[in-house]
């Protein structure tokens, strides 16, 4: 089986989408040896193996909306051409977008259905995920689901046979994240010294609750709150006026985007990592937080509470006194600290990009097997 991979959606600045793609392509390259990889960013990825075939950088996601628009365009064109002169067999797409009547077998990624569920985050994508996706998983031979939560609503969104639909997890890059991670991490932050979000900053995430809730309790401790995540101006001014509003200047910090390189050390040195999106597809920030040590609170919606089974404070979303007492609790009770902090390891052994890898490959091998059969 040739196996093609449409990591397109790859960019010079990765977001989870991204980093997701270029985990899968290094971890596939230790298992397949006779793979295509389609992106414009090689230099983000690690495939000694694997031929990397170089995508137009128009297409980058950076590029939006044009971006978006034209990586649409090239997937129905140039890739459809490009996967035949290649002699590629299966085709997996990383994230939701392929091709419509594919030549070859596609297995396409469904990370979550934020754009469908969430339309006024997403003006453009509902549109997309509305009309577009639905075509695009009925073309595919199977869909891959990051969660079970995801998968049921594929199932509940679209008509899709359920069987066509499977579970696999995500997993972390084990050699980064442990604990004993080394350095201060950004900006010197005191280890210890800090509750931690990463993440974007879209609506979605609920960051004001999380403000709100940090303002509840920050004259009562010595951490600051440290956000990571680009400074999107759709959402940032907003999120900085209500900072300023509840006299949090000297208290909060934003950190911009954050790099590959920065995410352990920002992980161990936190004295907990806090995430209470209203939905995640999955949720990897708080596994990998977990995987350096650091115990983390986060909301009981989406996925989340599926990732991290009991070694966390599952809290309620809309409820920022829930989310305060959740963080005050964890800051002041250290036996409650390290209680979840070895639940929180033992809970990442049943992550891995190998099993990821391993799973997401038998079934390109099973949709490869499909074809040959009709």
């Amino acid at each position: 089986m040739r196996l093609g991979v449409n990591a397109s959606i790859l960019g010079v600045q990765p977001s989870g989408l991204g980093v997701y793609t270029a985990d899968l392509v290094r971890e596939f390259d230790r298992h397949w040896s006779d793979g295509v990889i389609y992106t414009s960013s090689p230099d983000g990825l690690s495939a000694d193996r694997a031929t990397l075939r170089k995508v137009s950088p128009m297409v980058r996601p950076e590029r939006r909306p044009v971006g978006n628009f034209l990586r649409i365009l090239w997937l129905q064109s140039v890739l459809r051409a490009r996967i035949l002169k290649d002699r590629i067999h299966v085709l997996l797409n990383t994230v939701p977008e392929g091709m419509l009547a594919p030549p070859v077998p596609q297995v396409t990624v469904v990370h979550d259905l934020l754009p469908l569920l969430r339309p006024k985050e997403y003006p453009r994508q509902q549109l997309y995920f509305r009309f577009v996706v639905p075509a695009l998983l009925r073309c595919s031979t199977l869909v891959v689901a990051d969660s079970e939560n995801t998968r049921r609503d594929i199932l509940t969104s679209y008509n899709i046979l359920p069987e066509k639909v499977r579970t696999v997890y995500i997993g972390y890059d084990r050699t980064r994240f442990h604990p004993g991670v080394e350095g201060r991490g950004r900006l010197g932050l005191s280890p210890g010294g800090y509750i931690l979000y990463l993440g974007n900053l879209m609506p979605h995430k609920n960051l004001g609750v999380l403000i709100e809730a940090y303002g509840m309790i920050a004259h009562g401790t010595s951490c600051r709150l440290v956000i990571g995540g680009a400074k999107d101006p759709r959402y940032f001014p907003a999120l900085w006026e209500k900072v300023s509003a509840l006299g949090l200047e000297g208290k909060v910090t934003f950190l911009d985007y954050v790099s590959s390189a920065e995410l352990p050390a920002l992980y161990a040195n936190a004295a907990i990592g806090v995430w209470p999106s209203l939905y995640e597809g999955f949720g990897l920030p708080p596994l990998e937080a977990m995987a350096c040590g650091t115990p983390v609170v986060v909301s009981d919606a989406g996925s989340l509470s599926e990732v991290v089974g009991d070694a966390a404070i599952l809290v309620n979303p809309n409820d920022a006194r829930s989310v305060a007492d959740a963080i005050m609790r964890l800051l002041t009770d250290e036996s409650l600290r390290m209680q979840l902090r070895q639940k929180g390891l033992a809970r990442c052994q049943q992550f891995s990009w190998d099993e990821t890898a391993r799973r997401t490959l038998r079934l390109c091998e099973e949709a490869y097997e499909g074809s040959k059969r009709r």
